[in-house]
């Protein structure tokens, strides 16, 4: 067992945040980019009907 057990628990947590951060945010990019998506297709379609040529 290693001497430094309480800094290596430490240091996990800060990593374990860290990750669980990144996560997020992802997520939320993610989020962000599909709804553009939809209204990037929704645009074209509502164009595609006014101007059929």
């Amino acid at each position: 067992m290693s001497c430094n057990t309480n800094t290596d628990i430490a240091l996990k947590k800060q990593h374990t945040e860290k990750n669980k951060e990144e996560a997020a945010q992802c997520t939320k990019l993610w989020a962000k980019r599909m709804k553009e998506t939809k209204e990037n297709a929704r645009n074209r379609f509502q164009r595609g009907i006014d101007c059929p040529g």
